[in-house]
């Protein structure tokens, strides 16, 4: 949120062992919906406002979060150009070190698949092929 204070980030709780920092609230919605339809425990989701992360981690409570984790993950989005792809990934990388320095955890890193912008994306690809195999399926149930 502009303007807001970074320091101290949103946090959309969902199981403790599974910590994901993601830019916005819309994407820590969206992959809890996704692991919902799959009939999967959502992870908690630190909501950093950006790609910058730095902020949040001055925070002992996300940096907690961190070291309880089981498993951790930087989410990030798929640029249209290599070039900015390649800053993202960079980016990513320092604040991937940083975290290491600060609680020895190693980050997982998330990137939508080819051809997919982000989490809304390949959400809706998700549901569309749903409709797509339920659509089939009644066609073969017809079709009997």
């Amino acid at each position: 949120i502009t303007g807001s204070d970074k320091n101290y980030p949103q946090v959309l709780s969902g199981n403790p062992k599974s910590v994901w920092i993601m830019d916005s609230g819309f994407d820590a919605l969206i992959l809890h919906d996704m692991a919902l339809r799959q009939h999967k425990e959502p992870p908690t989701v630190i909501i950093a406002s950006g790609a910058d992360i730095s902020a949040c981690l001055k925070n002992q409570e996300v940096i907690h979060k961190i070291k309880s984790a089981d498993n951790f993950i930087l989410a990030k989005e798929r640029a249209e150009d290599p070039a900015k792809q390649f800053v993202i990934d960079q980016n990513y990388s320092k604040q991937a070190l940083k975290i290491k320095q600060l609680t020895g955890k190693e980050a997982g890193f998330y990137t939508p698949p080819e051809n997919v912008k982000n989490m809304a994306e390949y959400n809706k690809a998700q549901i569309e092929a749903q409709k797509e195999i339920a659509r089939k399926n009644r066609g073969m149930e017809l079709e009997r």
